[in-house]
């Protein structure tokens, strides 16, 4: 006797003009409606003319505004963090506990791709000295960079999580994401070596 699933008795047979998948029914030979494809959500609008750039956005909304012109399934994408990582991180003495509560409140709170934008209260509530706050961000550069302090108002930051870390969005663009990611860690290290003579 043989073991058949709800999956092996029904087969997608064809979608329709309206973005409807139907299913034949094998038992019954009935057509069954699956629902609608979803299909991401793309502008009209022209990346950097009509819209800032990533660079220029300083709120979340206006990034979300600008990558969902890039990236159709942004505004339906959960955030996807690499917990396994960052608790190997800290086996291996890479981070220490107030370091990893850092890592994980940033990366849990990307708005769009690896980029979060919030402000310097919301990490110095999870336990960072504030005046310490510039050095505990520079130890941790393997995980968050900084690319903005107080714009467009005084205790603004916005930071970049490492792509293997944090994501939000298309995983099409995190090839492309990462590769940027490393690329600056590579140009660093080749400059020190330039001006060590190596």
């Amino acid at each position: 006797m043989k073991n058949t699933s709800n999956r092996n008795k029904l087969r997608t047979i064809f979608t329709d003009e309206m973005d409807y998948e139907w299913y034949l029914c094998i038992d019954t030979g009935e057509l069954k409606p699956k629902g609608r494809i979803k299909h991401p959500d793309f502008s009209e609008k022209y990346y950097g003319l009509d819209t800032k750039t990533i660079e220029d956005c300083r709120t979340e909304d206006q990034l979300v505004e600008v990558v969902s012109l890039l990236d159709g399934y942004l505004k339906n994408a959960k955030v996807l963090v690499d917990d396994t990582y960052l608790t190997e991180s800290i086996l291996e003495g890479h981070l220490t506990r107030q370091e990893l509560a850092v890592v994980r409140y940033v990366a849990k709170r990307v708005c769009a791709w690896n980029i979060f934008i919030g402000t310097k209260q919301e990490i110095i509530n999870l336990g960072v000295d504030p005046k310490s706050l510039a050095r505990v961000l520079r130890g941790i550069d393997k995980f968050i960079k900084v690319l903005e302090t107080d714009v467009p108002y005084k205790g603004c930051i916005k930071l970049t999580v490492n792509p293997l870390v944090a994501w939000k969005g298309d995983d099409r663009w995190l090839e492309t994401i990462t590769h940027r990611w490393y690329r600056s860690y590579t140009e660093e290290f080749c400059a020190k070596m330039r001006i060590l003579g190596v």
